[in-house]
Parts: C-alpha cells; sequence; structure tokens
C-alpha cells in the first residue's frame, strides 16, 4: 500500500472510531473526543473558500460562496480522497447562517467525526470549535442536548489567550441560553452568576467589541430567566438596564430591541 494511501486509510479508520452516542456512524460523543491531541494530516483537498461568505448576512453572497464550496467538494469526492474535516465544518457555517439548524448540526457532527481523535484541522480549527458550533445548533432544534454538550465544553475549554473570547465565557454563554430555553431559569441565574463572575476575572483578556456584546446577551438571558421564575420587577429592571447601558458601552442592536420588546409586553408595573 502507497504511504498516500496508508495514511487516507488510517484517516478513515480513525475517524470511523470516534465515540458516538446511538450506535455506529451516529451522534459524536464530545466526551469521547475532547480535547484531541494533534493536528490533522489527512492527504485530501482543503476548501478554498472563506468562512466569512458563507456566513455572510447577503444570502447572494452566502449562496455563491456554497455554490463554489460544493464544486470543490465535489471535485474531492471525485478523486477518490472524499473530503476532509474542513469541508464538513464549513458546510456547517453556511447552513448554521441560513438558518437550517438541523443541517448545520449534521455537518458539524460530521467534521467531528472525521476530525476525532485530533485536536486541530489543517487550516488551524480547534476540534472544540467543532463541537460547539454544534451546540449552537443544536440550541436551536435540540436545546437539551445542547444543555448536555455545553456542560462538556465548559470542562474542556482551553486557556484564555489574550484578544480572542475565551472558551469558557462562550460555553457558559451558550449553557444559559439552552437552560432558558429548556424552562430551567433557576439553573440559567446561577449560570448566569458564574458567567459574570469569569467575566469580570477575564475582562482584561477580552477583545472589548465582542466582551461586551457577549455580556449583555447574557444579562439578556438573566433578564428570561427572572421573568420565566415570576419575578418580573426584577426582570424590567434588566431589561431597563439593559437599554440604558453607557453609550459608549457596545450591545448589539438585536439585544437593545428584544430588551425593549420584552419590557414593553410586560407593561410599566
Amino acid at each position: 500500500m502507497s504511504g498516500s494511501r496508508w495514511v487516507l486509510f488510517l484517516a478513515l479508520l480513525l475517524a470511523s472510531c470516534a465515540p458516538t452516542v446511538g450506535g455506529f456512524l451516529g451522534e459524536v460523543d464530545l466526551l469521547g473526543v475532547l480535547p484531541g491531541s494533534g493536528t490533522y494530516r489527512g492527504p485530501e483537498p482543503l476548501p478554498q473558500v472563506a468562512e466569512s461568505s458563507l456566513e455572510h448576512p447577503d444570502y447572494r453572497v452566502r449562496d455563491e460562496a456554497f455554490a463554489l464550496l460544493s464544486s470543490q467538494k465535489r471535485s474531492a469526492d471525485a478523486s477518490g480522497r472524499g473530503a476532509g474535516p474542513e469541508f464538513m465544518y464549513l458546510y456547517g457555517v453556511y447552513h448554521a447562517a441560513s438558518g437550517d439548524y438541523g443541517q448545520a448540526a449534521f455537518y458539524f457532527n460530521s467534521g467531528l467525526r472525521r476530525l476525532a481523535p485530533y485536536a486541530f484541522d489543517r487550516q488551524g480549527r480547534d476540534i472544540w470549535l467543532y463541537g460547539y458550533r454544534r451546540t449552537e445548533a443544536y440550541l436551536q432544534v435540540e436545546p437539551v442536548k445542547a444543555v448536555r454538550d455545553a456542560r462538556i465544553l465548559m470542562r474542556f475549554a482551553a486557556p484564555p489567550v489574550q484578544g480572542r473570547m475565551p472558551q469558557k465565557l462562550l460555553a457558559l454563554e451558550l449553557l444559559v441560553k439552552a437552560q432558558v430555553r429548556t424552562g430551567d431559569y433557576g439553573g440559567a441565574l446561577d449560570t448566569a452568576q458564574e458567567y459574570f463572575k469569569a467575566w469580570e476575572e477575564l475582562k482584561g483578556m477580552l477583545p472589548y467589541v465582542q466582551g461586551f456584546y457577549s455580556f449583555y446577551r447574557v444579562v439578556l438571558e438573566r433578564a428570561k430567566a427572572l421573568e420565566g421564575l415570576g419575578r418580573l420587577d426584577e426582570a424590567r429592571s434588566v431589561y431597563r438596564a439593559i437599554l440604558n447601558s453607557p453609550p459608549k458601552v457596545p450591545v448589539e442592536s438585536t439585544v437593545l430591541k428584544e430588551a425593549e420588546n420584552r419590557l414593553k409586553a410586560l407593561g410599566l408595573e
């Protein structure tokens, strides 16, 4: 067997052995594949499409980028080498940006299966990110699974890096959202407090805009949890705090709009 064929065979064998939930080639179990080790070195062609184009807010840009990505994947498949985990990840990005979260979860899961047991793909993505993006998709379609996997992501978060959003904060934010979605409002309040404590400890390392965007998204989820518990006066107070955030502090327009709408729905009492 030639060297390239042997590498391909080994990569396929390792992928088929990725721990799964629900049987062979089922849902990849994050507990079994995180944190991984080493970098995937399969011989398959790499995709040549920018991730930013695949999640562009203009669907025309997204669709054009996806058409190119699909063409490259067909070429990779036709070559007999198949498509590597990077293709699966980027397919997931496109479907998530297009609102097809079930398909997004499917492709992120496929990427996890192809990448395991490695820690990084050939374009530098951490296998943790594959799991995170699958959990984001689950949040929209199977929030109970999102709760489960957000906890695992917290456990395997990498050490923080200056100027990047820490994996721990991303996982905590995702867990708060999932707990609100599943009606675990008390748990969401506890997780929000854990998030705020971690945010305070890490704020010197955070990217300014992304850090505050994340912070206020969690504040919004905290208000929703208070509302879910019937603590309406407290919820109103938190919604008002979002709307009255300091002028120089960045808050996403979607967060401001939702806080305004929910405050109106609660009335002025």
